[in-house]
């Protein structure tokens, strides 16, 4: 009973951060093992390997102001960009998402005040998943919604 409390617990915990709803396998908690990862650099991205996906959690100064995220970094597809790992980044301009990409967390881009192209690839059958507010406070995000207020990304229609 108490594992299925805490799984409850951080489900809620999860989408109260994120906006986004979540499910987790059934896993008794007392097997989950909280692991902390080492942070690395690529290209002015910081990121983490997560067992078999990468995660981009954050930029450095050297985060060029035209960035394409690849598909893959250290040999593991890029999955994840974490929840505020670009927000508030001034100079970035443009930035191009790999077909890899399964989600866009909360506030990734939010409060890129130079943001101005999001690139995606003609196929981005993976995305699952994107914050609510992911791109809030961009000019991109104000000119799709000067274009129309429903964007779609891969398969997923975002009310921006």
């Amino acid at each position: 009973m108490k594992a299925y409390k805490a799984k409850a617990i951080l489900c809620a915990a999860v989408l109260a951060l994120t906006g986004t709803a979540v499910c987790f396998p059934a896993i008794p908690v007392s097997a989950a093992v909280v692991q902390e990862n080492e942070t690395s650099v690529y290209n002015g991205m910081k990121y983490e390997i997560m067992g078999s996906y990468c995660l981009i959690t954050g930029y450095t100064d050297a985060l060029p102001e035209e960035l394409v995220i690849p598909e893959k970094i250290d040999g593991k597809n890029v999955e994840w960009i974490h929840i505020q790992a670009f927000e508030n980044c001034t100079k970035l301009k443009s930035v191009t998402l790999p077909k890899t990409l399964q989600v866009l967390n909360f506030a990734c881009f939010s409060g890129c005040s130079s943001l101005e192209t999001v690139n995606l690839p003609e196929e981005m059958k993976s995305l699952h998943s994107i914050s609510s507010n992911a791109f809030d406070d961009t000019p991109w995000l104000e000119a799709q919604r000067k274009k129309t207020p429903l964007i779609i990304f891969g398969d997923i229609l975002y009310d921006g």
